[in-house]
């Protein structure tokens, strides 16, 4: 399913109600046929955007999409996987955008757009992911995710994390697309301060707050802090920074690890982002996500949201989403939302499906966290008090 709203908007906010809507999927008939687009697209270079152009501009909605998901071409120690099984992966499972991000790798799209793209329902999003691992001291892996991209990156140069972060960030900005910083925990390689250190331009910074990859250290621990803490860190100092959250999925065919297995599998469809557009194309998503309309969730749906330095506010499902085990409505799926500011302090905690929060003029910043009794979680972004 994807989410289809419907929106009225006036100078200092918007307005969203969701309805649910299927969108038809049609699947290749054969490996052939992936095969001859694909040539086609290397063969004549076709162009992008006359692929995901519309007749007329569609009102603006939610799409669902991914901006973290490897076919591991860039990663010769993991298993190879053809990019059009990531993008039909997540094409049938009812994403609307999805950007193959491989390791210092940069996957043609024109074949995968011919075989995929779909005006208005889907569209594959061009990525990359430049990588500079073992920075001492720590062994440390720095990585940015780049989506938007027009064509290959610059290799990361430097000698700290900080500098290489803003090295990546920039060669991503010069082939036009939007810098990531990926998997800040992983290693714990990047800090807050390496994140403000780093690609100070007047556009907004970006980061994973969450990432489902096995060993990302999300919620810190030992003295590390969490992705969370991170975050409120960075945005304490005044510093606009927004969160997605990514599957950085690797495994498309084993969706079990054995007990064999050395490493757990990155499997997908467990993290995603949600990006309020005018229409589905890459300049309409990434003008969203630099706006900030957008939430990152790892299942948590918003079916009605409204920021602006006045006032958040959020509708969740106020229907009965039984879990199951027991009889009709006895184990309803039910929510607790904390809007949280400056230094990480909850301001308010709110229980109900309309959970919201008036700004009283002091606060910094704030930001809602909505986690669900099964535990998923959404995270809107940052409103800054004026």
């Amino acid at each position: 399913m994807i989410v289809v709203p419907i929106l009225t908007r006036n100078r200092n906010s918007v307005v969203l109600q969701a309805r649910w809507v299927r969108p038809p999927i049609t699947r290749p008939r054969a490996t052939r046929l992936l095969m001859i687009a694909w040539a086609m697209g290397l063969l004549f270079g076709c162009n992008s955007s006359s692929l995901t152009a519309t007749d007329a501009p569609a009102p603006a909605a939610w799409y669902k999409g991914i901006v973290h998901a490897h076919a591991n071409w860039g990663a010769p120690q993991l298993p190879t996987t053809s990019p059009d099984v990531v993008v039909r992966w997540y094409r049938e499972h009812n994403y609307n955008f999805v950007s193959v991000t491989d390791l210092n790798y940069y996957t043609r799209v024109e074949g995968l757009k011919l075989l995929f793209d779909a005006p208005g329902r889907f569209l594959v999003v061009p990525g990359i992911e430049p990588s500079k691992s073992a920075v001492q001291p720590g062994d440390k892996i720095v990585d940015t995710i780049g989506i938007g991209i027009n064509g290959s990156v610059d290799a990361p140069i430097g000698d700290t994390v900080a500098r290489i972060l803003d090295s990546e960030a920039k060669a991503i900005r010069r082939a036009g697309g939007l810098p990531i910083a990926a998997h800040p925990n992983l290693t714990y390689a990047i800090t807050a301060a390496d994140l403000l250190a780093s690609d100070q331009t007047p556009e907004p910074r970006f980061f994973e707050v969450w990432n489902t990859e096995p060993g990302m250290n999300n919620l810190g621990g030992g003295g590390k802090p969490s992705t969370e803490q991170i975050w409120d860190e960075v945005l304490s100092t005044g510093r606009v920074m927004y969160a997605t959250a990514v599957d950085d999925s690797h495994h498309f065919y084993d969706f079990m690890a054995s007990r064999a297995t050395a490493a757990p599998l990155s499997n997908p469809g467990k993290a995603w982002i949600m990006v309020r557009a005018r229409e589905l194309s890459v300049p309409a998503l990434i003008d969203s996500m630099n706006a900030g309309d957008f939430y990152a969730t790892t299942g948590v749906v918003l079916e009605m949201y409204e920021a602006n330095s006045a006032t958040i506010r959020i509708g969740l499902s106020d229907r009965a989403r039984d879990l199951g085990w027991s009889s009709a409505g006895a184990n309803p799926q039910l929510y607790r939302t904390e809007f949280i500011g400056k230094g990480g302090k909850v301001l308010k905690t709110d229980e109900s499906v309309n959970p919201s929060y008036e700004f009283t003029g002091k606060e910094l910043y704030a930001r809602a966290r909505i986690t669900s009794s099964d535990g998923q979680i959404a995270w809107t972004q940052p409103v800054f008090s004026k």
